[in-house]
Order: structure tokens, then sequence, then C-alpha cells
């Protein structure tokens, strides 16, 4: 039987997830096996077996890190998969995902159809253009590094964040923001006090 599209989605995330643990747990086993090789050797340097001992800390440290996130993206793997479950355009959003107009963007996990934007990362996403009101761009400078993300509020007064880049992805991530703006074109663009108080006028609207 033919797995659905964005399940298999789903399933490649939480499988890099796997990858990076089970490397982590290797190279802790590695460090495990040569300090007690070095320990067992009574000539060799207590300088070094210390240095491998403490390397041997960090990985284990790394290693019960991974674990950690494993865990919790797996819970979110579960309830991902719930909510692919119970869309109810799931049947249409399989179909544009089977269509060769979707464009992929690989690095930042982005899939964009004719009708719906597709964040295919660990915390599944799924919003139909006709549902967005407002959307901008954050942007936030870590030292050296800059990570970005696209902000977009819907009909139901949600607020999605999807398309995280940064350094080479982020490319990727204008590629995405402005394709995006070309297919909504009448929307409310840009982080600014004049559009959340447009934003907020057209939900009370909707609700009443």
């Amino acid at each position: 039987m033919k797995k659905n599209n964005l399940i298999e989605l789903q399933e490649l995330e939480l499988k890099r997830e796997i990858i990076g643990m089970m490397y982590s747990l290797i190279v802790t086993l590695i460090f495990v096996i040569l300090v007690k090789i070095l320990s067992d050797k009574p000539n060799f340097s207590e300088d070094l077996i210390s240095f491998f001992k403490f390397i041997l800390c960090c990985s284990f440290i790394t290693a019960i890190s991974f674990m950690v996130v494993f865990i919790i993206n797996f819970i979110t793997y579960l309830y991902g998969i719930n909510k692919i479950k119970n869309n109810k355009e799931f049947d249409k959003i399989e179909e544009e995902l089977e269509n060769d107009h979707k464009e992929e963007f690989l690095g930042i996990n982005m899939i964009l159809t004719d009708n719906y934007i597709i964040d295919a990362s660990v915390v599944y996403k799924v919003i139909k253009y006709d549902d967005i009101i407002w959307i901008y761009e954050y942007e936030q400078i870590d030292e050296e590094t800059k990570s970005y993300a696209i902000f977009i509020r819907t009909k139901d007064n949600k607020k999605h964040i999807i398309a995280r880049a940064s350094g080479k992805t982020e490319i990727e991530f204008r590629q995405v923001y402005n394709k995006i703006l070309k297919r909504v074109p009448n929307i409310l663009v840009g982080n600014t006090k004049e559009n959340l108080k447009e934003y907020k006028n057209i939900i009370k609207h909707n609700i009443h």
C-alpha cells in the first residue's frame, strides 16, 4: 500500500533525527573504548588520558541531548501525523503534492503547491493561500550568524512560523517569501504597527 506523501515527509524528517542520534552514540562509544584502552596502558600520559575523558564527557552530554531532542521530536511527529490524517482537505493536498507544478525548497523543508504552503519540518504545517491575512519576515542576528523565518497570520487568528533559515539557506528563504507574495498580492505585508492594527480589525470583523 502506497504511503501518503505528507506522512512520508514527516517520516523523512524523523529519520534525520534518528541518524543524528545514532551518530552521536557511536562517537561516544568510540571514546569509551579508547579511554578504556589507554587507561590499561601503565606508561601512557595521565594528561592525555584526562583529555580523552573530558572529550568522552562532552560526547556523552551530546548523546543525551540528542536523545532528549529525539523524544521531543518523536512526540511532535505523532502529533503531526494526527494533524495530517484529520485535515479536511487532506486528499486535495495529496493531489497537489503529486502535481508537477509544485515547487520544492529542500534546504528549508518547504513545498509550495497551487493552493497550499507546506512546511515539511518536524513541526508539520499546511497553510492555504486564501487563509492568509498578513505576512512578514523575521530576522535575528546572533553574534555573526543571521537566522530568518516567515511569520504568517491567518483568518482563524493563528500565527504560523515557517521557512526557518540561516546561512546558505537564506537564498531559498527569499525565494519562498517572494513567491508567496506573488501568489497572494492583496494581503498585509511587513511587521508594522499599521498592519497589526489592520489585522486586528479584520479578525474582529470576521468574528462578528
